[in-house]
């Protein structure tokens, strides 16, 4: 097993969402990915690529969440004053 594919497994394991939900934001079998965390295969440049574009834009839109929260939070808290 190569680096590359010790990152994808420890990504693919950390991901904040299921497999079936990165198999479909990246188009690559669950399968296939579930193979890749059991070491059963090694991950291509193409599998990494598109992991990672898929954690992006599940970080990316939890991050956008995540400050709307808070400015109702803080709206919140300015009318309760």
């Amino acid at each position: 097993m190569n680096a590359l594919t010790r990152t994808v497994q420890q990504a693919l394991a950390s991901a904040p969402v299921s497999l079936r939900e990165l198999a479909r934001r990246t188009g690559i079998s669950h399968v296939q990915l579930a193979r890749i965390v059991s070491g059963e295969r090694n991950a291509t440049e193409a599998v990494a690529e598109a992991v990672a574009d898929a954690l992006d834009a599940i970080a990316t839109a939890a991050a956008k969440e995540s400050k709307r929260v808070q400015r109702s939070l803080t709206n919140h808290r300015r009318n309760a004053e």
